[in-house]
């Protein structure tokens, strides 16, 4: 089974494929779907376009099958076309693998460090307040900090990522979830 999308809008189209209990990448690396021993998934939208990564590890390496296409975009179909096969293919190889979801614990860990610039610029604000005498503004921007401190840390934190789903569940739950 081959299956050829664009992973970008000016890109050339990459073929993938199936064989047997092979997964063949663009650059013809094999990697056998017995020897898969983790797999995440995190997708997200800029300016109309989505763009989804699965990671399959392997003890050697890491594959990325990704894309960025419109929602409903033929990339974007071929894309989940090829997921949805793997899955499969996974399903009888390695059935006990459990596929994360969001982004990995380096990308959460700067997602996190980018939104609490705001909440510490805000307390930095605060201090300021308190230093000219305007406690009632300074509470309210205490308190602002903190939500968003809060808000930020609930969200992306490193070890707050959802919990993690067995194939079945993780096909159910993509399906489910429109983001085909």
């Amino acid at each position: 089974m081959q299956i050829g999308f664009r992973a970008q809008i000016l890109s050339p189209v990459q073929t993938w494929e199936i064989s047997d209990g092979w997964l063949i990448t663009p650059e013809s690396k094999r990697v056998a779907f017995d020897r898969i021993m983790a797999a995440r998934f995190s997708d997200g939208a800029f300016r109309g376009r989505f763009s989804i990564f699965f990671d399959l590890m392997t003890p050697d390496e890491m594959i990325t099958i990704w894309c960025e296409d419109r929602l409903g975009g033929q990339d974007r179909r071929h894309c989940f076309v090829l997921l949805f096969a793997v899955l499969e293919r996974l399903k009888s190889h390695n059935p006990e693998l459990l596929v994360q979801r969001g982004p990995g614990v380096k990308t959460r860990s700067l997602m996190m460090a980018i939104g609490l610039i705001p909440a510490f610029s805000n307390l930095v604000f605060f201090v300021v307040t308190i230093k000219e005498g305007d406690y009632l503004s300074a509470i309210a921007i205490g308190l602002f900090s903190l939500l968003i401190a809060a808000f930020i840390i609930r969200g992306i934190a490193p070890g707050h990522e959802p919990p993690a789903l067995t194939l079945e569940e993780f096909e159910v739950w993509l399906r489910d979830q429109k983001r085909i």
